[in-house]
């Protein structure tokens, strides 16, 4: 691996962005805390019944992922990991003897949909953290990074364990809640793609656009994001009508939208890595990837809408 050592990948990607990244090619068809659990599985040894070390909890859960122990992670645990909540050293600690890369290598040769396209996703997707990824071995390089996660997980120090982190949902929010966010989101991602598809441009909105507002050191960038505000109209319906909301979509979504810009906020990103990683938010909750139009015109519809870049919304 080019670029930086293993140790420090942790550094450059987190768990939920990993997660996030693969949900829309292998976990498309699943929930949030059962996408987490799927990922521990394959990186993980089989269970081995006979092996001399396993604990009363191995043999308990027939499994070295002790994350299956619904007694300590429950769903909604799991679902706040896989949206930003931080796993604690000693979660990670627990596993971290079990790591198998072959496994999950193999793992990432079955996406659910294989495609010439969704290999140059799948490869595309991790470069900033791998430069030397390729179609031909982005499943090793997966199982590296995955690798690495857990084993930096393990050593950071534990005084930080207790420490809340700031995540992209409410804390009081519920998993239920969460999975009606993404079904809104999946909606309006549909209903975006049927119209880019269509031969005609929709009508221009009647908004008073405050992009200039919010971009102020990148034009390129805001011309961009103006130019996409030509589907306002039909991402601000799909998303009214998702959640039954006339005017504008539900406080939820703004909030947790808000919330999310905050965290990418205090990382001192640039506005266009921030509106990338807003691409890479949003991307599996739609099952899109983060380079497509649709999560792009997404991103845009709510930095207009939200209070993004530290400018009113409107």
């Amino acid at each position: 691996m080019s670029g930086f050592k293993t140790d420090d990948i942790s550094e450059f990607i987190t768990f939920s962005q990993f997660a996030k990244i693969l949900r829309p090619y292998y976990g498309a068809n699943k929930n949030q805390d059962e996408f987490v659990l799927l990922l521990f599985d394959n990186i993980l040894d089989d269970y081995n019944a006979n092996a001399k070390d396993n604990t009363k909890e191995h043999n308990e859960l027939g499994s070295y992922n002790l994350f299956r122990n619904p007694d300590t992670f429950k769903s909604d645990t799991l679902a706040r990991y896989y949206s930003g909540t931080r796993i604690s050293p000693d979660s990670y600690g627990s596993i971290v003897k079990y790591i198998n890369k072959g496994k999950f290598s193999d793992f990432m040769e079955k996406p659910e949909n294989p495609t010439e396209e969704n290999d140059r996703g799948l490869s595309e997707a991790i470069k900033q953290f791998c430069p030397d990824t390729t179609k031909e071995n982005y499943c090793d390089k997966y199982a590296e990074l995955f690798e690495g996660i857990i084993q930096r997980g393990a050593t950071e120090p534990k005084h930080h364990a207790g420490r809340k982190k700031k995540i992209h949902y409410p804390q009081s929010t519920s998993a239920n809640s969460m999975e009606n966010l993404e079904e809104s989101i999946n909606k309006a991602a549909l209903a975006i793609a049927t119209s880019l598809k269509s031969e005609n441009l929709p009508e221009p909105p009647d908004i008073a656009y405050c992009i200039s507002d919010k971009i102020k050191h990148n034009p390129n960038l805001r011309r961009k994001i103006e130019g996409d505000l030509a589907y306002f109209n039909i991402a601000n319906n799909a998303f009214c009508n998702a959640s039954e909301k006339i005017g504008k979509p539900s406080d939820f979504i703004c909030d947790c939208v808000h919330r999310h810009y905050l965290k990418l906020r205090e990382k001192k990103l640039s506005e266009e890595e921030i509106v990338n990683q807003m691409k890479i938010y949003f991307s599996p909750f739609a099952l899109i990837s983060p380079d497509s139009d649709v999560a792009r015109i997404i991103v845009s519809y709510f930095i207009q809408l939200c209070e993004v870049f530290d400018a009113p919304s409107r």
